[in-house]
């Protein structure tokens, strides 16, 4: 008989059957009807265990014979030894209980599906991460109750085509829902065991919850589209660069607009730009980019030539990223065109220069102050006749009551007025009166200042007219005197 295919009853049923059986004395004994229907119906046979002290597991196999008349007429009997049978099974249950362990000890949800797709294991995992326990969802179908419904097609899809082609592994990546409906995203790795008829036996699915992952990337993209929104369509080259200058990690797009050389010849030449700086200047920019490397600060401006001859003029600054230890690990940097604005400065410049000339130059004395009334621009001739130093405030210069108000009352002229002009007698510097003439102005725009004026020395001619004025008066009493001479003569 083999034991592997006895029918086991219940163990008391066993139990009181054994004892029947060890006590008749009489094989013809007459038994109830009762017992006689439990003995039907609970086998034609029974078996059960012995224990024989520590040394072996035996099996009673007992067979009962009864009459018609519900008589015991008979049993046949036989152990059978089925350690090997007890370790067997002894062995299953240890490696039960560690995959069970393993199972439920792994960070990923490990669920187990039957062919009709209705779940069968739920681990604690599980629980943890859809909140559902296992005795809520075993024989549930997968459904929009745990796979976000808008993806539900798209996971159908791809496990379908997986089991038609009986692919024995897939993966899906795809969003799932919680008891208390709260979106997550989860990676699904399944298993999926087949007969040799490929007919499915079991599914097993793996997953793990990578929602702070999957948000932290989903962060990352927006802030690189933000980075590329930025960085493509600013007007400046914008770069970035390990620390130690080998290649470059990142160049926008303005980079061929400026220099007027591809992207590409960049990235395979690191130092492809330099080959456009102007002779002139790319042996101090060479010597000062070497001493980026570990440093990353850089603040120059140097030229390039583009490929068309044109002569630009560029505006680069470095700034370093450094990690938690304060060291550089990548440089970035910004590179304007700043030729227009090179320009304008060069300009002015030698416009100011030329100004300078013209007010060095000028017969007039010229002074220009800005609104608290400092002396900030003067020539030689201004100098000289009134002695006062570039800053020179004129209310706090050492001057007569009557020029302090004489000056006022000038600023309020040449406030309403576009131009004022005043002659004066002023003793300059101590010395004799001489005579002034003064015009000032106030000029709607320029930078720093608020009067301007020139003064003129008139001295020579007022003492000319001065003296022509007096011989005038001379003739016309000499003429006086002699109309009464002549008149007292007749």
């Amino acid at each position: 008989m083999d034991p592997k295919t006895v029918k086991l009853p219940d163990l008391e049923l066993l139990r009181q059957q054994i004892e029947l059986v060890s006590n008749l004395q009489d094989p013809a004994m007459q038994i109830s009807p009762e017992i006689a229907s439990i003995l039907r119906s609970a086998c034609d046979y029974f078996q059960t265990g012995l224990q024989q002290l520590d040394v072996a597991t035996e099996s009673l196999c007992q067979s009962l014979a009864i009459s018609q008349e519900e008589k015991i007429i008979g049993s046949v009997g036989a152990t059978i030894d089925i350690s090997e049978q007890e370790e067997f099974h002894s062995e299953l249950r240890e490696n039960l209980q560690r995959l069970n362990f393993h199972i439920n000890n792994t960070p990923s949800a490990v669920i187990e599906w039957d062919p009709q797709f209705r779940v069968v294991q739920w681990s604690k995992r599980a629980e943890e991460i859809f909140g559902w326990q296992a005795e809520e969802v075993l024989g549930r179908t997968c459904g929009n109750w745990l796979i976000y419904h808008e993806d539900i097609e798209k996971a159908n899809q791809l496990v379908s085509l997986s089991l038609e082609k009986h692919q024995q592994r897939y993966f899906l990546n795809n969003r799932n829902l919680t008891k208390d409906e709260r979106i997550i995203y989860c990676e699904w790795h399944g298993s999926t065991l087949f007969t040799d008829n490929n007919e499915i036996v079991s599914i097993l699915t793996f997953i793990l919850d990578v929602t702070e992952r999957k948000l932290a990337e989903t962060a990352l993209q927006e802030s690189e589209i933000k980075f590329r929104q930025f960085a493509e369509n600013i007007r400046e080259v914008f770069y970035m660069l390990p620390a130690d200058l080998s290649t470059h990690i990142y160049v926008s797009p303005a980079y061929e607009e400026i220099w007027g050389r591809p992207l590409e010849e960049l990235y395979e030449n690191p130092n492809a730009w330099m080959d456009a700086i102007h002779p002139d200047d790319r042996e101090l920019v060479a010597q000062e980019m070497s001493t980026l490397v570990g440093k990353a600060d850089y603040d120059g401006e140097f030229r390039i030539i583009r490929p068309d001859s044109q002569i630009l003029w560029i505006h680069s600054r470095n700034f370093p990223v450094k990690d938690e230890h304060g060291q550089a690990t990548r440089i970035v940097g910004i590179a304007e065109d700043i030729t227009e604005r090179k320009m304008a400065k060069i300009r002015l410049q030698e416009s100011e220069l030329r100004l300078k000339v013209l007010i060095e130059n000028l017969p007039l004395s010229f002074w220009a102050r800005d609104q608290d009334g400092k002396l900030v621009l003067q020539n030689r001739l201004n100098m000289l006749l009134y002695g006062h130093q570039l800053g020179t405030i004129y209310e706090d210069a050492d001057l007569p009551s009557d020029r302090l108000e004489r000056w006022k009352w000038c600023l309020q002229r040449a406030e309403k007025d576009e131009f004022l002009t005043v002659e004066s007698q002023e003793i300059i510097q101590g010395e004799t009166k001489t005579f002034l003439r003064v015009t000032m102005a106030t000029p709607e725009v320029t930078a720093g200042i608020k009067y301007m004026g020139v003064a003129l020395d008139i001295t020579e001619r007022k003492q000319a007219e001065l003296a022509l004025k007096a011989k005038q008066r001379n003739w016309i009493n000499f003429l006086s005197i002699t109309r009464t001479t002549l008149y007292r003569t007749y």
